[in-house]
């Protein structure tokens, strides 16, 4: 019965998925869509029945018009071409992915279910002492760092959807094997730096192509796509407790009954298989934009993609000798280290705010920040096409360095603490769905992928920064001083981006 709920509840959290997704990318499609005026005709009844019968390779569905007319009755049929929907349905499979991909902000979470020998190098118990095994989140988002420049390189070699398939298969089998590690170093080989390496490959590849689908709206595109990357932490936080935890057991004297403990590798298994099952969905949706040499006979259906324009922008090399790239890098590394941190550390922040008890309450926090994470990276997508680039960041920096001064307020009472965690997670989204839209309006559409693979490096800084500091200051300034420090580079972060300016030798170029 526990396996059919779990399957069960699943389902169900697909179908919110795909209702969810389908609902936003339905959002000025149709207006931004590469097809020329002439993609919708009026065919009679005969002409539709004919073309059903012919071979394609696009699909066709049809409805029927009826007009009444003094004098009688005409019938006509419309046909909407299948081929509409190859976008919509691109951003759909690249959010379904990044459902799972998304997963590594569940380890703030799954982090107090691990047994003890995963906890510290040593395997031995060390109370009041951080755990060792928080080092994974940071090393995770290095180990994209690292293979994500590769990712687009792949996509315009065996394309997007392999890529994407390719590079999520590969985080499923680290997550996978990471169930059998009996030492903490074994455990960060495959669930941080296999895990990372898999998502790096994977994490542009469905934004590509959607680029190219909507090629007006990348700030939509990518926030849609990365809606998934954030919302999945709230789905699977949720899916892992129940499935490590099912009889909601809390923490007594700082430890979980030894069952739970036991349940850990099982839940790394089964989140391996369900991850690997929506990557092969989410890739076989996944398509890029073709058409056919213009010296060959074209059907109606290839006639509807119209010629991409020619790709402009600066080379990776000389993206890296712009004070721009590096002016990015910074702005990166002051506003991304406060959300970061909060990921990593809510968890064991709540453990010793004797209000916020309870492991499903502060299981739920992580899901209603991942849920956070997912609708801000659409909203901030979406905002940046609107208002731009700099009053977009700026209005989040400002948002985030307010939150971190109130947030160790917050654990006074158990709504406060979930309103300012999720609110954190919204602002943490911000700098991830603004950056790859601002890197290809800066630096070009041509390599615009590439450099962003690259300038991805500062979240990594982030990440172990912000860690180190939570790690080295926590003794000496508390929990207090460690929130207004990153408030403080919050505001550093505002200040930066008010110097960015466009690359001259760029006339396309615009922030």
């Amino acid at each position: 019965q526990a396996h059919c709920y779990h399957f069960n509840k699943m389902k169900v959290v697909l179908v919110l998925t795909a209702l969810l997704a389908l609902n936003y990318i339905d959002v000025s499609f149709s207006s931004n869509l590469i097809v020329p005026s002439s993609g919708k005709k009026i065919v009679s009844v005969t002409e539709l029945n004919n073309n059903l019968k012919t071979k394609s390779t696009l699909f066709k569905k049809t409805s029927q018009l009826v007009e009444s007319a003094p004098g009688g009755t005409s019938v006509e049929a419309k046909s909407i071409d299948f081929h509409s929907l190859l976008g919509p349905l691109c951003i759909l499979g690249g959010t379904l992915a990044h459902l799972t991909l998304g997963t590594l902000y569940c380890w703030g979470n799954f982090l107090s279910y691990a047994p003890q020998y995963l906890k510290y190098y040593d395997g031995l118990e060390h109370s009041g002492v951080q755990p060792d095994a928080l080092i994974i989140l940071p090393l995770t988002i290095l180990s994209m760092c690292v293979s994500m420049p590769f990712g687009p390189a792949l996509v315009k070699t065996i394309g997007a959807s392999k890529t994407l398939l390719l590079g999520s298969w590969i985080m499923a089998a680290g997550v996978f094997l990471s169930s059998y590690a009996k030492k903490l170093t074994t455990f960060i080989l495959f669930y941080a730096i296999m895990f990372g390496s898999g998502v790096g490959l994977a994490y542009t590849a469905p934004m590509v192509a959607g680029w190219k689908w909507l090629p007006q709206q990348k700030g939509l595109v990518s926030g849609i796509i990365l809606t998934g990357f954030g919302a999945g932490g709230f789905f699977f936080n949720l899916i892992g407790t129940n499935l490590v935890n099912p009889s909601g057991f809390d923490v007594v004297n700082g430890k979980f009954p030894d069952a739970v403990y036991e349940n850990f590798p099982n839940m790394l298994r089964k989140l391996a298989v369900i991850y690997a099952s929506l990557q092969l969905i989410g890739a076989l949706l996944v398509s890029e934009p073709t058409q056919k040499p213009a010296n060959q006979d074209v059907n109606p259906a290839a006639a509807l993609v119209a010629p991409p324009a020619q790709a402009t922008g600066v080379s990776i090399v000389e993206a890296l000798q712009t004070s721009q790239f590096w002016l990015m890098w910074l702005m990166i590394v002051s506003s991304a280290s406060a959300g970061l941190n909060v990921a990593a550390v809510y968890k064991q922040f709540a453990a010793n705010a004797p209000a916020l008890t309870g492991d499903g309450y502060q299981a739920l926090v992580g899901g209603i920040g991942a849920l956070c994470n997912g609708f801000g990276r659409l909203f901030w997508g979406s905002l940046s096409d609107k208002i731009g680039f700099k009053t977009s960041f700026i209005s989040l920096t400002l948002l985030q360095a307010l939150l971190h001064l109130v947030y160790p307020f917050s654990a006074s009472t158990k709504m406060s603490f979930l309103a300012a965690t999720g609110l954190c997670f919204f602002c943490l989204a911000g700098n991830f769905a603004l950056m790859p839209p601002a890197t290809q309006r800066v630096f070009g559409s041509r390599n615009g992928a590439s450099i962003y693979g690259l300038l991805y490096s500062a979240f990594a800084a982030a990440s172990i920064g912000g860690l180190l500091l939570s790690k080295t200051l926590t003794a000496s300034l508390g929990w207090d001083g460690i929130f207004k420090v990153l408030a403080a580079l919050s505001l550093v972060a505002a200040g930066l981006v008010v110097n960015l300016q466009p690359l001259k030798q760029l006339p396309s170029s615009q922030v």
